[in-house]
């Protein structure tokens, strides 16, 4: 196994990704969704709304599940490339077969995060001052709606929405997995089940989740066009996300990458 997908160590501070190759992969992933528009946008750039890498020692923070109540503080420490797994048949999801990850210290432990949340509009931002998003969904439709009545409005998305879903076969409902639904937002659905609130993003199959894990504490984890396997995996066993995600997690040696 390439030594990029090995969980992140102490060797790997201060080590960073060439943006040659942050900026090669970028460009193909934008060549690579031309019918999900919403993803990696003709005019996205590589750094979002910042001009390079979050460099070392950069302070970053987000909110647990948006909640203003639960901040998330990290230190990065380096970026590091990810490599896909896969199968006879089955279609790399990301350029190149392997994806971007910030290797970061938070909570005193060695984790890494995925590299476009920290250059997304709602995603990780400088600093540990950051005031709190109302939540991840566009403002045009948080305005639909007084904040967090979308995910319990109890109101499933519309035809013409349902039109550009991933396929019903291989990406069932999360309901036929035990999960109960709560409500909808424009192309995301929301779930809960054991505590566990999943948002699941239906045109791009991603899926979002967000716990109180045993170990890892407060977790909140975001993946881009998952594959169907793990879709299934993420439903059955939201936990087996966890042991995957990039959002926080304890640098265990004997959890297995993607």
């Amino acid at each position: 196994m390439d030594d990029d997908d090995q969980d992140p160590t102490p060797a790997d501070e201060g080590k960073f990704i060439p943006n040659s190759e942050l900026l090669q992969w970028f460009k193909e992933m934008q060549k690579k969704h031309p019918k999900h528009p919403q993803i990696y946008l003709p005019i996205d750039t590589l750094f979002g709304t910042y001009t390079e890498q979050h460099g070392l020692g950069q302070k970053l923070m987000t909110y647990f599940d948006d909640d203003p109540n639960k901040p998330m503080k990290c230190e990065v420490l380096g970026s590091k490339w990810n490599h896909e797994r896969t199968y006879p048949g089955m279609i790399p999801m990301n350029a190149f077969s392997k994806e971007p990850l910030y290797v970061i210290k938070m909570g005193g432990q060695i984790s890494q995060i995925v590299w476009t949340s920290a250059h997304e509009e709602a995603g990780w931002k400088r600093g540990w001052d950051v005031p709190p998003l109302s939540s991840g969904i566009e403002e045009t439709e948080r305005m639909q709606l007084p904040q967090g009545q979308q995910r319990y409005n109890g109101i499933r998305p519309n035809n013409i929405m349902l039109q550009n879903r991933v396929s019903w076969k291989d990406y069932p409902d999360a309901t036929e997995f035990g999960w109960v639904f709560t409500g909808s937002s424009d192309v995301t659905e929301f779930f809960e089940k054991d505590g566990i609130k999943l948002d699941w993003y239906f045109t791009t199959a991603t899926v979002k989740t967000a716990m109180d894990h045993p170990t890892q504490g407060k977790t909140q984890l975001f993946r881009r066009q998952v594959d169907a396997g793990l879709y299934r995996k993420i439903l059955e066993n939201p936990r087996i996300h966890t042991d995957q995600g990039y959002q926080r997690r304890r640098n265990d040696p004997k959890r297995n990458n993607r």
